[in-house]
């Protein structure tokens, strides 16, 4: 399902979705540059995530400081301001059914609007 949210940017956020009772089941971080100042908002989330263990770096583990400004931006999913918000524009997307909780789970590419993705299988 889609909707628009006044408090989604195309720098840098953290999206979480949790289960009836608060618990994170999974997390993206997205930034619109490898590097830069990360939202404050932003970070305390990946904070979060990263103490629910649904964020690593590829490889696993956490950058020092956790997700802070340039780690965070080098972390996060890239290309947030290359999005669109119609069906013709691109989404970031996960790129296959495996969940590793890192940025290489994810790619930017052509929206599929609630259809499977690109190098994803039904379950």
């Amino acid at each position: 399902m889609y909707a628009t949210d006044a408090g989604l940017t195309d720098t840098d956020n953290t999206i979480q979705l949790k289960d009836a009772l608060g618990t994170i089941l999974d997390a993206v971080l997205i930034a619109d540059d490898p590097t830069g100042t990360a939202a404050a908002d932003s970070e305390t989330a990946a904070a979060a995530v990263a103490a629910a263990m649904q964020w690593v770096m590829v490889g696993g583990g956490l950058p020092p400081g956790g997700f802070v400004d340039d780690a965070f931006c080098a972390n996060a999913v890239l290309d947030s301001n290359a999005t669109g918000t119609d069906r013709t524009g691109d989404s970031l997307r996960r790129i296959d059914n495996t969940d590793d909780h890192d940025e290489a789970d994810w790619a930017q590419g052509a929206s599929t609007w609630g259809l499977i993705n690109a190098g994803q299988t039904t379950f």
